[in-house]
């Protein structure tokens, strides 16, 4: 597109589908917004319009370890944990499923591109994950799932505005869903239900989230993009501190490339 001569100057709508793995992945929106800077009318409109990133967290169900738990009889979680071990550094590209998804969902950064500028690719959004409502007990989170939306909105198509979803909860796409493990589960029980336990101080507890006697009411965090040295690749850095009553348990931070 960049190198590209048009035999017009200016163009009325530009339709493109640039959306990666957890949407930036292929670097491809860089080029989207060049042709808008460069042949969009001023009033044109640009299709989609908005994106949105999305983040919850996940169950032991929404990775691939329960399959290694058992496989045609064969216990083989020694390989589920070597898998862990390289989901610790590359991201899990795969359909997860909507009932593995066990924290409300965060919006983690939303795109008005009809005006953000090509810088604003690279960012850092702050993040609180809370148990699903209605949960029940102590759930153990073994990290967080990432999707995105695509909209076509009224103001640029305003008499049949839609909206492009790849959320767990929706019909599965091509684009699936993109997981980060956490480098051990989190274990998340609702405020109301832990109630008394810090009604002995002096007895000792196991660091917050790190145990079911001792679990987080929220997860709070980091997540930053960033495009990667290499042609098309995406590096997301996740920051993640298990929280309860005011106080943090562990932090810790996880480099993975898409």
């Amino acid at each position: 597109m960049e190198e590209l001569v048009l035999p017009e100057k200016q163009v009325d709508v530009i339709v493109s589908e640039w959306m990666g793995y957890a949407l930036l992945y292929e670097s491809m929106l860089d080029t989207v917004l060049w042709a808008r800077d460069h042949y969009l009318k001023p009033g044109g409109a640009l299709l989609p319009d908005t994106a949105t990133i999305f983040m919850a967290g996940v169950s032991k169900a929404g990775t691939s370890l329960p399959f290694w738990d058992d496989v045609y009889g064969f216990d083989m979680a020694y390989v589920g944990a070597q898998l862990h071990e390289s989901a610790l550094k590359t991201a899990v590209v795969a359909e997860v499923a909507g009932d593995a998804v066990v924290t409300e969902t965060v919006v983690v950064k939303h795109f008005d591109l009809m005006r953000m500028a090509q810088v604003d690719v690279n960012f850092t959004s702050d993040f609180e994950l809370q148990l699903k409502a209605g949960a029940d007990g102590t759930v153990w989170c073994y990290g967080v799932v990432i999707w995105f939306d695509t909209g076509f909105t009224p103001r640029v198509c305003p008499e049949l505005a839609d909206n492009l979803s790849t959320s767990p909860h929706t019909k599965c796409t091509h684009w699936v869903q993109t997981l980060l493990h956490f480098r051990s589960p989190v274990a998340l029980a609702a405020a109301s239900s832990q109630e008394g336990l810090e009604a002995n101080p002096s007895m000792p507890t196991p660091p917050v989230g790190s145990s079911m006697e001792s679990p987080a009411t929220c997860v709070k965090g980091k997540l930053t993009y960033n495009q990667g040295p290499r042609q098309r690749n995406l590096d997301v850095t996740l920051e993640y501190t298990p929280w309860r009553a005011g106080k943090p348990g562990h932090k810790e931070v996880v480099m993975f490339e898409v």
